[in-house]
C-alpha cells in the first residue's frame, strides 16, 4: 500500500500535492434548474480515480484508507555490481610495486518497476513486523559508488 500517496493525492489538502489531483472528479448538474441535491449531479470525467474536491474533516474526508492506494510492488533490481582489474606483474617488474588492483562497486544500480512510490522495497511500517507491505515514504535505498586502488609494495 502506497501510504505516502494517500496524503499527497488528497484533493483539498493544504500541503504539497502530486499533479494527479488535477484530475479530480468534476461534478455537473443533470438538470440545471433542478434541486441542489446529490441525485441531480453526475461526474463529467468518469475515468478519474481521484475523488471530488473537499476540505471537509468529517465522515466524507477524502484521505480514508482504501484499495485506491494498493499498487503492484513487483520489481527487479540490480543490487550490487563489482568490477576489478589486477595489473599483470610483468607491467610492474621495473617498479617498486608488487601488485596493483583497481576496483569499483555500485550498489542499487537500477530498479525496474511500475510502482509509483520512492522505493518498491518497503520495510515494516514503524518497525512493526505486523505492518509489512505498507510504504510510508521511508527514505529510498541510495545508489552508492565505491572506487579504489589496492597497491602492494
Amino acid at each position: 500500500m502506497n501510504y505516502g500517496r494517500r496524503f499527497l493525492d488528497i484533493t483539498g489538502s493544504t500541503s504539497n500535492q502530486l499533479t494527479t489531483v488535477l484530475d479530480y472528479a468534476r461534478l455537473a448538474k443533470i438538470d440545471p434548474d433542478g434541486p441542489e441535491d446529490y441525485r441531480n449531479y453526475y461526474v463529467t470525467n468518469p475515468g478519474t480515480i481521484m475523488p471530488r474536491l473537499s476540505t471537509e474533516s468529517g465522515v466524507n474526508k477524502n484521505n480514508r484508507v482504501s484499495d485506491a492506494y494498493v499498487e503492484d510492488g513487483s520489481y527487479i533490481r540490480l543490487q550490487n555490481v563489482s568490477l576489478a582489474y589486477t595489473f599483470p606483474r610483468q607491467w610492474l617488474k621495473n617498479t617498486f610495486l608488487t601488485n596493483v588492483k583497481l576496483y569499483c562497486n555500485i550498489q542499487n544500480l537500477f530498479t525496474i518497476t511500475k510502482y509509483d512510490g520512492f522505493d518498491p522495497e518497503v520495510g515494516s511500517m514503524q518497525g512493526n513486523a505486523l505492518r509489512n507491505g505498507v510504504d510510508y515514504s521511508r527514505y529510498p535505498s541510495p545508489r552508492i559508488y565505491t572506487v579504489g586502488v589496492n597497491v602492494q609494495f
